[in-house]
């Protein structure tokens, strides 16, 4: 499971509930402020043992697990602003909305 705070707002993104198949795909968030859960589109690919990263106003969520020994190369970043998800697609070193710009 990923958790991220972002402006005061708590992102929790996969992870699995039970065992290891029943992963997710869910992207919640939390609003402390109003204490309140609002649900975002999930995941393309539910998985679990994902790693994620707030990066140049992006949530990365990279790569991912279904044991005993398959590995998930996807990768999605999130926009908090737009509330969109960029699917990068599989093998992807980086989402395409990183890549070096040049001033």
């Amino acid at each position: 499971m990923v958790v991220i705070a972002v402006d005061g707002k708590i992102h929790v993104i996969g992870g699995r509930f039970k065992g290891p198949a029943d992963r997710t795909g869910l992207h919640d968030i939390y609003d402390p402020a109003t204490d309140t859960w609002t649900a975002r589109a999930p995941l393309p690919t539910p998985r679990s043992g994902l790693v994620g990263a707030y990066y140049h106003g992006l949530i990365l969520v990279l790569g991912g697990e279904l044991p005993p020994d398959h590995t998930f190369p996807e990768n999605e970043a999130f926009d908090p602003k737009n509330q969109s998800l960029d699917h990068t697609g599989a093998n992807a070193t980086r989402p395409a909305r990183l890549r070096r710009r040049r001033d």
